[in-house]
Order: structure tokens, then C-alpha cells, then sequence
């Protein structure tokens, strides 16, 4: 009944039935805030996730989940919605005898409950994060790529549709093709000695998984011109939106350094401190998974592993 468009709809899409007006009960949903969101969640609730830790909505994009920031997508849907269920209970009061009373009372409790103010929109957004709440930690958790043309299942590599139940937060801008080459990788390799140019292939498998169980860093040292440079950055070419620059010497100087660790499996320092570095705990942590406490401006802060 609240599917799209189709003929009598609203301009929000929410149509009426034709017969709606002969059936008294075609009203099912509680006519207050609880029963608004309860239509919100069947028919948009699959497509949002509420991240605690963060305390922002998330909406699924056919591929990935993408933080709502400010809620502002996510109000705007509740609204729409409000402004079509209440052009709906109109529409039928109107339709109803004056003699039938009990109808028109009815229907008008439905016609109140709808109508959108800032506060019944809050309300109703606030309802509907206790139905799709997940822990921060849970999001971008599985031991997948995400990939345009699918999911990369990365202990068996086998490549599977997309599925809001990965609860990833990115998706690489490129295809899985196992036949796939990289000639020009392949000339960056050759630069490098056998025995480290296998680790360093290894170790760039390992940064694309979220898994620590090897509690590894990787320190990258040698004259002007051996490709180091180059190799960081046919790291961050393959893992995008996974990787990050990671400053040693901001860790010590500025608290909100770690903020865009969330998501990340790499993390890149292209300068390292001229001096000893005293907050190696925190360095420690990352390396081998523990949790670390992240501080973001304006927000509160958040823990994550």
C-alpha cells in the first residue's frame, strides 16, 4: 500500500487505495509516533543503519552504507512520509458519511498523528534507531573486499552479489577480474629483491583484510629512488577508501589524530618523528588490534578496534 508511485498516489508516492474509502480498517498502523515508524521500518528500515560509537545514520547505496551526516536524508524521508500518510487519513475522512461519527473520529486521530512538525519527525527518527542500531564495530568487521561488481569473499576468493548484511561502508571504484595484470606493477616489483618483494606482496594481502592476528608493521627505509614512495602508492591506489595517512608525530601532538582510522585496514606514515616517540602504546594498539579510543571534533569520542 506504501509502495511507489501508482495512480491516486501523492506527490510523495504513497498511494490510496481505490476502494480505501468503503473499508473502515484500511488505517492498520497505531495513529502516533510508534506506529509511523513502524510503516518507516517496513518499507525503508532495511536500507538504514544506526552506528552506535559514532551515533550516525548509515544508508545503504546498493553496494555500501554511507554515513548520513546530520541526519538531514533520513528526517527528509520521516517527513515525506508523515506528509503522505496524512494526505492519505485526509483523503479518506473526506470520503466518510458526516453521519458516521465514530469513522470521521477515527480517522481524524490519524490525520493529528500525522501531521509533521520537527518534533514528531525527531521523535520518530529517535524510535527508529533502537530497531536499527549496530555497534561501530560491527561495520566494515567481515573479511571481504568490496568491489563494483560485487563482494570478494577473501578466505575462499570467490566473488558474491552485494549484501547489506556485510555492513561495509565503501566500495572500491573498480572490478574483481582474476585474470586481471598489472605490468606496471609488476616493474615496480622487479626493483626489489626476491625475498622482500614476496613479503611485500603478502603483506599487501594482509592490508586488505581487517584481520591483526599477525600484529604487523611494515618500516620502509633506503636511499632516494628504490620505490619506496612508489610502492606506498600503489597501495593506496589499490585500497582507496581503505587506506589513510597516519601521521607518528601528530599522534603525539594532536588528540583528534586518529579520526580517520574508522574503516581503514592500512594505515600509511610517509614522515616519521625526528625525536623518540612516547606514545608507542597507542601505536602498539593499532598494530595489534586492541581497542584505541579516537577523538573527533564536535563529536563524541568513539572506541574501536
Amino acid at each position: 500500500m506504501f509502495g511507489g508511485q501508482s495512480q491516486g498516489a501523492t506527490p510523495q508516492g504513497y498511494a490510496v487505495q481505490p476502494d480505501a474509502a468503503e473499508h473502515g480498517n484500511v488505517l492498520t498502523y497505531r495513529p502516533e509516533d510508534g506506529g509511523i515508524m513502524d510503516v518507516w521500518h517496513d518499507e525503508h528500515g532495511g536500507d538504514w543503519r544506526f552506528a552506535t560509537g559514532f551515533e550516525e545514520w548509515h544508508s545503504y547505496t546498493g553496494t555500501h552504507y554511507q554515513p548520513d551526516v546530520g541526519s538531514y536524508a533520513l528526517k527528509a524521508q520521516i517527513a515525506s512520509l508523515m506528509d503522505g500518510l496524512n494526505w492519505q487519513a485526509r483523503t479518506l475522512r473526506a470520503a466518510v458519511p458526516h453521519t458516521d461519527k465514530d469513522e470521521l473520529r477515527r480517522l481524524s486521530t490519524y490525520v493529528d498523528a500525522t501531521k509533521r512538525t520537527a518534533a514528531r519527525v525527531a521523535s520518530v527518527e529517535g524510535l527508529a534507531r533502537l530497531r536499527c542500531y549496530v555497534s561501530a564495530d560491527k561495520l566494515d568487521a567481515a573479511d571481504v573486499l568490496n568491489l563494483s561488481n560485487g563482494t570478494l569473499d577473501l578466505s575462499t576468493l570467490t566473488l558474491r552479489p552485494h549484501d547489506r548484511g556485510d555492513l561495509l561502508t565503501y566500495c572500491l571504484p573498480y572490478a574483481y577480474d582474476p585474470a586481471a595484470v598489472a605490468p606496471n606493477w609488476a616493474i615496480v616489483l622487479e626493483r626489489i629483491e626476491e625475498e622482500t618483494r614476496d613479503f611485500l606482496q603478502e603483506y599487501a594481502g594482509y592490508a586488505l583484510t581487517p584481520d591483526t592476528r599477525h600484529e604487523l608493521a611494515v618500516w620502509l627505509y633506503g636511499p632516494p629512488g628504490r620505490g619506496a614512495s612508489t610502492l606506498l602508492a600503489g597501495w593506496q591506489a589499490m585500497l582507496g577508501a581503505k587506506a589513510t595517512l597516519l601521521g607518528l608525530a601528530d599522534i603525539e601532538r594532536n588528540r583528534f589524530a586518529l579520526a580517520s582510522l574508522p574503516g581503514k585496514t592500512l594505515a600509511i606514515a610517509t614522515e616519521q618523528p625526528a625525536d623518540y616517540m612516547a606514545a608507542t602504546h597507542i601505536l602498539n594498539a593499532l598494530i595489534s588490534g586492541e581497542p584505541v579510543t579516537v577523538d573527533r571534533k564536535f563529536k563524541d569520542a568513539v572506541t574501536i578496534t
